[in-house]
């Protein structure tokens, strides 16, 4: 594997990292501005939800290694970049809990 491939997954890796503690962050606030609890079940798939969305670009790094085993480097590349987008934790992105 030639180095700057080497470093150029780090760097994907480490945003993917720092995507998750977005993600925590995000929903951390979200959940002191609001809690839906109408019910039992309302309430365990809101903090499901909140898990599959913090564990998200781990996941995606994992799925994108995993899923691209022997093809060229640029098809891994693009799926970890289309993943920046995809999983970036749009609420902290956005702003939205800062009303």
């Amino acid at each position: 594997m030639p180095a700057i491939l080497l470093v150029t997954y780090g760097i994907l890796g480490g945003i993917h990292l720092i995507y998750l503690a977005g993600w925590v962050v995000a929903l951390q606030r979200l959940n002191n501005i609001s809690v839906p609890s109408s019910d039992a079940l309302t309430e365990i798939m809101f903090q499901f939800g909140e898990a599959l969305a913090i564990i998200s670009p781990v996941a995606w790094f994992a799925a994108a290694f995993m899923l691209t085993k022997g093809r060229r480097p640029i098809v891994r590349l693009l799926w970890l970049l289309a993943g920046l987008v995809v999983v970036a934790p749009w609420p902290y992105v956005l702003g939205a809990w800062a009303a």
